[in-house]
């Protein structure tokens, strides 16, 4: 496993102390950093990452037990371990020493064994928080990550593998001052049929690249993929696993990377990631951290399915509502679909969001859902209404609106079915509103339903082209005029009236798939 270079800071003004101190560490492998003074010391310990300082008292300036001071004062430094090593020997002494928050006490003439122990406990005292700290920031990545997506989470959208990118992205993003290390995530599918193809994403001074790669998983892998129980399918590889990945990934691969320091893993049933060059030791809190955030993730993933479920089921039932009302009118063929999409275009072209366009679009076939109350034998009617006759017919709005309730999840349903007969100039029905007092969706329905009406063939009229429908909207023919649209509809409505051409032709009666 990589071990991280640790780094202690030998601090003493007398330089043969220096050279006996070194002398003495030099055997550890510990990067070692002399200063001959407390305010050198503090000015390296500002720029530098110390793991452990060795401090003398009896300096000139800023003595040692000022400095001990100011580092366990500073919340950046307070963990630092520091040992007092001095030839004050009184009790006194060492409570000054304890008092300025030192963790240890050597006093000169220093014994080797003894300080190569010590400064080993300390370090790994040192080793124990930053794991505890690294989890704790983990931790709270995965809290506010979290917080984030449940803020913004679309079920109709939601990708487990996207998850997992963001997810992996946001563990593997540099802390401050690691900015220039390598890291990496790979996602790929996985499934019976193996691991051969995925995605490697590359972080590097917080710019994010990807790229499809391909590669062959080692036996040894695929046997732990195949052999792992569901509560223990994270592994933390030996030696970081530097030798399974180099034994499944494509040279190129180990090419733009460089070396591999360390290796943690995740699968699930569909994805496998993994992460590369942590720029630390990995340790068991990486490998719960993984898990939580995949646990996490299929857990929104799960939501997201039933929710889609539930819209499945949602949808088939306001369509077959729709068609039940449309098959108690005239044959109307694909009117209900032609207009939702008349409508979602022209709520996009004004500027709705694509959610509400959505919303729009699924609401429209809902307009006529009241003429379920009105009889066959009126709505069929080859010839003109009767008075008695036309004010039943009109009742269908205030029909539809009392079918559709009052759910929140149909109210925009409910303001079309209610609204879409309304004028901009209150000549409409069934309430005579007028201007802002129709809502916006029923206005856009309105125009919409009453062009496809003019493209349609009925028994009291021939269908109209699309030049000749567009001209009665824009100008008038005494029965359908200008001023019974808004005006902010109708301006839209001419901006994208060839759109409106392509969509009859396209869900023409006989030629589109009515659904």
């Amino acid at each position: 496993m990589h071990e991280k270079n640790l780094t202690v800071l030998i601090v003493d003004d007398q330089n043969w102390n220096l050279e006996v101190l070194e002398s003495y560490l030099h055997e550890t492998g510990y990067k070692i950093i002399r200063a001959e003074s407390g305010q050198e010391a503090l000015s390296i310990i500002d720029k530098t990452e110390i793991d452990l300082v060795l401090l003398d008292i009896m300096m000139p300036g800023i003595d040692g037990l000022r400095v001990c001071k100011i580092l366990k004062g500073d919340e950046k430094t307070r963990f630092i371990p520091i040992v007092i090593v001095t030839s004050l020997d009184q009790k006194s002494d060492k409570l000054a020493a304890i008092e300025a928050g030192a963790d240890d006490f050597i006093t000169k003439p220093v014994d080797k064994a003894e300080l190569l122990v010590r400064c080993a406990s300390l370090l790994r005292m040192k080793e124990f928080h930053d794991e505890r700290d690294h989890a704790y920031s983990n931790i709270r990545s995965i809290t506010l990550f979290f917080s984030d997506a449940i803020g913004k989470f679309d079920p109709a959208m939601f990708s487990l593998e996207s998850a997992y990118i963001e997810m992996v992205l946001s563990m593997l993003r540099p802390a401050d001052g690691e900015e220039g290390k390598p890291r990496h995530a790979l996602i790929a599918p996985y499934g019976k049929a193996g691991l051969t193809k995925g995605t490697l994403y590359s972080i590097k001074d917080s710019k994010i690249s990807e790229k499809e790669i391909s590669f062959q998983p080692s036996r040894i892998l695929l046997e732990r993929f195949n052999l792992m129980d569901r509560q223990d399918d994270f592994a933390n590889l030996p030696d970081g696993g530097v030798s399974e990945a180099r034994e499944w990934l494509p040279e190129d691969f180990l090419t733009e990377t460089g070396p591999i320091e360390n290796f943690v893993y995740c699968y699930t049933d569909t994805n496998l990631f993994a992460c590369f060059n942590y720029g630390r030791k990995v340790n068991s809190y990486d490998v719960q951290v993984l898990k939580d955030l995949a646990l996490h993730s299929m857990f929104f993933e799960t939501i997201s399915k039933q929710v889609k479920e539930n819209e499945e089921a949602f949808f088939y039932t306001i369509m077959a509502l729709a068609r039940a009302a449309e098959m108690n009118d005239e044959d109307t063929g694909n009117h209900l679909i032609r207009v939702n999409e008349y409508a979602y275009e022209m709520a996009v072209e004004m500027g709705f969001s694509e959610k509400m366009a959505t919303e729009i679009r699924y609401s429209a076939q809902m307009h006529d859902v009241g003429k379920l109350h009105i009889p066959p034998e009126i709505l069929r009617k080859p010839g003109q209404l009767t008075p008695e006759e036309w004010v039943i017919t009109k009742e269908h709005p205030s029909y539809a609106a009392k079918i559709l309730g009052g759910s929140p999840r149909l109210e925009t349903a409910r303001q079309i079915a209610l609204c879409h007969h309304e004028r901009w100039d209150g000549s409409g029905y069934p309430n005579g509103l007028s201007g802002e007092q129709i809502p916006l969706p029923a206005r856009i329905v309105s125009l919409c339903d009453i062009y496809d009406a003019l493209r349609s063939a009925r028994p009291y009229k021939p269908a109209f082209d699309h030049e000749t429908a567009y001209k009665i909207i824009t100008e008038g023919d005494g029965r359908t005029m200008p001023g019974h649209f808004d005006p902010q509809v109708l301006a839209a409505f001419k901006r994208i009236s060839e759109r409106f051409q392509e969509i009859y032709l396209e869900f023409k009666d006989g030629m589109g798939k009515a659904s």
